[in-house]
């Protein structure tokens, strides 16, 4: 969290300082940062890219991840564990902006996204030195759609805030003691009430 303020302040000084523009020198690409989930417990930072197709119409690309490992080691009396996992997203999607006025833009968005995820769970006890390893492999594509709004700060620099509905399909595989034969196939349709998102947009 610590970071992401730090990335944000760093932001403003960079930017210009005129808070107004002229509408016919607006920028139309921007390098941008986002901030998912906003639980404040798993948030999962992004970056990408924004380009103005037309006066109300935008494109957005963007990548996300996250890679956590946590390993606790055996003793006399308790046994020893290791969690790895590691997620990839990408999505691109289209900002549609019902207009601009003092600085404010609403608009809708809709977005296709492809996830993949991998987790592995070790297990492993004193008297017992062969850990028993679980695998889980996950692919997972769809669609988000919601509403969203952004304010232009400076010249160059917005803010934008916005919450995504989710629909999407998961596929996978979970293996017991790391071994294939042991292999079961997971899969299953996904809807949720989505995420939400602040995208700091510094245009170029």
């Amino acid at each position: 969290m610590k970071a992401i303020f730090v990335l944000v302040s760093a932001m403003l000084l960079m930017a210009t300082a005129a808070a107004q523009h002229d509408p016919e020198d607006l920028k139309t690409e921007a390098l941008q940062f986002s901030a998912n989930g906003l639980n404040l417990g798993s948030i999962n930072a992004g970056v990408g890219g924004k380009l103005w197709t037309t006066e109300r119409t935008a494109l957005a690309l963007s990548i996300a991840g996250t890679h956590t490992f946590d390993k606790s080691d055996p003793n006399p009396i308790q046994s020893g564990t290791t969690l790895t996992s590691t997620m990839v997203q990408v999505q691109i999607g289209l900002e549609w902006h019902t207009g601009q006025a003092n600085n404010f833009s609403p608009y809708m968005a809709g977005a296709l996204f492809g996830r993949y995820e991998h987790r592995q769970y070790e297990y492993s006890t004193p008297s017992y030195n062969v850990p028993e390893v679980t695998k889980s492999k996950k692919t997972n594509v769809g669609l988000c759609f919601g509403l969203g709004a952004e304010y232009w700060i400076t010249h160059r620099l917005s803010l934008s805030g916005q919450h995504l509905f989710q629909v999407s399909y998961a596929w996978g595989t979970q293996e017991y003691n790391a071994t294939t034969s042991s292999a079961q196939a997971t899969h299953g349709f996904i809807i949720g009430f989505g995420t939400s998102s602040l995208v700091l947009s510094l245009y170029l």
